[in-house]
């Protein structure tokens, strides 16, 4: 992974995690990424044990974003009306 790709990466990360924060303030989001990888990871700490893997490398930032939420809203069993 080049610097380049590295910086793009962090950049992203730091953007998805922060828009999930500020879509999901109440909950208790917990977020990695894995050394030398584009492998965002992320957990809803106080509703599930289970954790999330999404590659910042394969789509576009929204992409991204919109597949994060529908993962959080499934996890803490958040519905739509």
């Amino acid at each position: 992974m080049s610097f380049e790709n590295i910086h793009e990466v962090k950049e992203r990360f730091l953007f998805v995690a922060n828009e999930l924060h500020m879509q999901f303030p109440d909950l208790d989001l917990r977020f990695n990424l894995r050394e030398g990888s584009s492998q965002l990871r992320f957990m809803v700490g106080a509703v599930s044990p289970d954790i999330v893997e999404i590659d910042l490398d394969e789509s576009s930032v929204e992409e991204i974003i919109y597949a994060a939420i529908f993962q959080v809203k499934e996890l803490a069993q958040i519905f739509d009306a």
